[in-house]
């Protein structure tokens, strides 16, 4: 509901002397598990066109303290207003034969864009704990979760395959909304404009797509960008990119002029507004002798040498086009695996866990067999890391593994990491090979695995 419509129900009710104030739904949420939630308008008696609204909420009582989504929901400070990913930016097909996450695996991970949590269901995990602590990465992780576990598979697949769905109002209110969470609701209602236009154009990380979409548009690289996202070989697209002249024409700059290009157009603000690189991971690069242009080049020439767009590399596909292709796209977008996850009632999507929070805080409160950290060790210190890894030790069972990726070809804490008790290898660097997976922006993937 909008602010006018609360006022005018809470001022009808109030002259009954009948209190609407949010109080008790928010008790609810704080004290209960919500189990199942449907918000609806019902009629009233001798009133024919008015529907006043209501909720049904059923809840349980906690077996263990889990903060969902609705425990917290102001927004971090120096976060934008709303998410920095609107897909995970990791590749989870790198992870999975390191993780090997089965059947009985407690998995703990940073919702991100969310696409992550559902592979991880997909591949057995008993439970996965989704933290974050911008709210706003909660609310998508659950319009997901709604969205795969109420509607068809080619309503799912317009939302977030193409990122446009031509009946999105009427959708949102009558199948999803009546199940979501009332901050969620919030959130979402005056944003339902982001599948009228291209979801994949909106957030911290949509600014960056729709810059380079409408770029390569006002450039005339449209046609070039829609061969390179479809070439039929990885032979034919490493083609493309190496005949054109786009490519050409950057290797021919001297070093100074993309020097200062990268000064100006990848500088600090940038990173951490449009890219979610916060300044700390941004020195980690420098902390290698490399400089930001070659790292950026590294990690485009990489990808489009090293892996096929048209087939597995959908990161990037989403990035030049606004949206995945069908045979490019999230584990959760494919037709099978979208009715895997609503088999059994949705067993599943049961399993994931949205938790709105401080990551150290969810680490504390069980024992874990899988630990993705994700890249969020490059933004903190040396007091933050040798309390995770103290944490770490504690609460991952003997022979769990904690995977992380860096900036840096040699995070200054996997030292840390290893004197907390925990067996530290490098899995790769950049310049290992051409690409060390589909994202290929991070300089190194790490595994540590805890001693018995």
């Amino acid at each position: 509901m909008n602010t006018f419509q609360r006022w005018f129900w809470r001022s009808v009710f109030d002259t009954d002397n009948i209190d609407l104030g949010p109080e008790r739904r928010h008790y609810l949420d704080h004290s209960l598990n919500r189990v199942w939630e449907y918000n609806g308008r019902g009629s009233l008696p001798y009133v024919p066109v008015l529907k006043a609204p209501y909720y049904v909420w059923v809840g349980k009582k906690c077996t263990e303290w889990i903060a969902e989504t609705e425990s917290m929901n102001r927004r971090p400070h120096l976060f934008p207003p709303t998410f920095l990913y609107s897909l995970s930016w990791e590749d989870p097909r790198a992870d999975e034969p390191i993780l090997q996450t089965g059947e009985g695996d407690v998995c703990l991970t940073l919702t991100s864009g969310a696409c992550n949590a559902f592979d991880l269901a997909l591949q057995g995990a008993e439970s996965v704990y989704c933290v974050d602590i911008n709210p706003a990465q909660s609310h998508l992780l659950e319009l997901k979760s709604l969205a795969l576990r109420h509607l068809p598979y080619d309503d799912v697949w317009k939302m977030f395959g193409e990122g446009k769905h031509p009946d999105i109002d009427h959708l949102f209110f009558a199948k999803i909304a009546p199940f979501m969470s009332e901050r969620a609701q919030d959130f979402w209602a005056p944003r339902l404009h982001y599948f009228k236009k291209g979801f994949y154009f909106y957030g911290s990380m949509g600014n960056v797509i729709w810059f380079c979409f409408y770029l390569a548009k006002f450039a005339g690289l449209h046609g070039w960008v829609n061969r390179l996202c479809s070439a039929p070989t990885l032979e034919a697209q490493q083609q493309i990119w190496e005949t054109s002249f786009l490519v050409r024409f950057v290797n021919m700059l001297p070093r100074f002029i993309t020097w200062l290009i990268a000064k100006i157009c990848v500088n600090k603000i940038f990173m951490w507004t449009c890219l979610g690189v916060p300044r700390n991971q941004a020195n980690m690069i420098g902390g290698d002798n490399r400089s930001i242009a070659e790292y950026v080049a590294t990690v485009f020439h990489g990808a489009a040498m090293g892996t096929h767009l048209a087939t597995e590399n959908y990161f990037y596909v989403a990035c030049l086009l606004g949206k995945f292709s069908k045979k490019s796209c999230p584990r959760f977008l494919k037709e099978d695996d979208v009715q895997t996850l609503k088999k059994d009632d949705a067993l599943m999507l049961n399993r994931i866990h949205n938790v709105t929070g401080d990551y150290m805080e969810e680490l504390c409160k069980r024992t874990y067999t899988k630990v993705i950290l994700m890249d969020h060790v490059d933004w903190t210190d040396e007091k933050y890391v040798r309390r995770l890894g103290a944490n770490l030790y504690m609460h991952v069972a003997p022979g769990g593994k904690v995977i992380w990726r860096s900036a840096s070809k040699n995070p200054w804490y996997s030292d840390l990491i290893a004197e907390a008790g925990f067996d530290v290898v490098c899995i790769e660097r950049h310049h290992d090979r051409v690409a060390m997976d589909c994202v290929n922006m991070y300089a190194s993937f790490w595994v540590a695995t805890r001693k018995e």
